[in-house]
């Protein structure tokens, strides 16, 4: 379960790189919301005992970035009739490409040969690194300057 969630999570992420419509962006944060806050409900409610902390952030997630930010952004964008496509800085399958060469590098190479010494039960930390860098790459940020002041 945890892994699906994470592929659901890394999938949509994948898809916001190619979105050129603000609505079907907006859809897909949500959907990559609802699987994190799913994901919290999971590992809090999954043990012998209920983690109230991830129970928690399970419901804040679900709140605020599953129902509320949505509708705030959608709002926005039928208030300011933002209606056409968001031209991307690389071409559609350059960015596709892109973001799968990343997944995989950090799926790879990162994760089982940089950090060996880390214990890891499940794709998680994959999951999250992968994010981080498609983050980098569908901002613009320089991935030299991670980690520099």
């Amino acid at each position: 379960m945890i892994d699906f969630l994470g592929f659901v999570f890394l999938i949509a992420g994948l898809l916001m790189l190619a979105g050129r419509i603000t609505h079907n962006n907006i859809t897909l944060l949500a959907i990559q919301s609802l699987a994190l806050s799913t994901l919290a409900f999971y590992l809090g409610l999954s043990g012998g005992e209920i983690v109230w902390h991830m129970v928690i952030v399970g419901v804040l997630t679900l709140v605020v970035k599953v129902i509320v930010l949505p509708r705030v952004l959608y709002q926005l964008v039928n208030k300011m009739a933002i209606h056409r496509e968001v031209s991307l800085s690389v071409g559609l399958v350059p960015s596709i490409l892109m973001g799968v060469l990343l997944v995989g590098l950090t799926y790879f190479y990162v994760v089982p040969i940089l950090l060996k010494g880390i214990p890891v039960e499940n794709q998680l930390l994959s999951v999250a690194l992968s994010t981080v860098l498609l983050g980098c790459f569908s901002t613009g940020i320089p991935l030299s300057r991670i980690g520099t002041t």
